[in-house]
């Protein structure tokens, strides 16, 4: 019996030896954290999703920014206006910060008609090993009143 559970001990042993030398590359990449290029940005405090109060029509708007791997980054938006509004929207502008400062690298908008809430996304291609943010302006135009206001997303290492 001790000589069956010695032989069962060594099998398994060498089952997980043998699966974990051959781990493929391709997996042990996935799994490891990126190493960043460049020194990390400074922390910054921000309040994200309101706006000036006074406005007559833009409410809020928010942006998140969500590393999706393959070198891609999504930009996640909304805008809610107080009331149904004849154009809502956000421009997006990617960020790369490059050790000492934030470098815009790409832009596109995303906007409706005759909404109170607008939702979208954006995608970018990213370099693994930079940082990213995003600058939104999210907008609204009714009545012939424009009214803008600006967030900036969270900042992501891209992997």
């Amino acid at each position: 019996m001790k000589q069956v559970s010695k032989s069962i001990f060594l099998i398994f042993t060498l089952l997980i030896s043998i699966t974990t030398i051959s781990t493929p590359p391709s997996l042990q990449a996935a799994s490891s954290k990126p190493v960043a290029k460049t020194s990390p940005p400074p922390a910054e405090i921000s309040i994200l999703g309101f706006f000036d109060p006074a406005f007559k029509y833009l409410d809020q708007g928010d942006s998140n920014t969500l590393d999706k791997g393959n070198e891609t980054a999504e930009i996640d938006v909304s805008t809610i206006a107080k009331q149904t509004v004849a154009s809502i929207g956000v421009n997006i502008y990617l960020e790369k910060w490059t050790g000492s400062e934030w470098v815009q690298i790409g832009s596109t908008s995303v906007s409706a008609s005759k909404k109170i809430i607008m939702s979208g996304y954006a995608i970018f291609g990213i370099t693994t090993g930079y940082y990213y943010r995003a600058r939104t302006v999210h907008w609204v135009s009714h009545n012939g009143v424009y009214e803008q206001g600006e967030r900036y997303t969270n900042t992501i290492l891209a992997r």
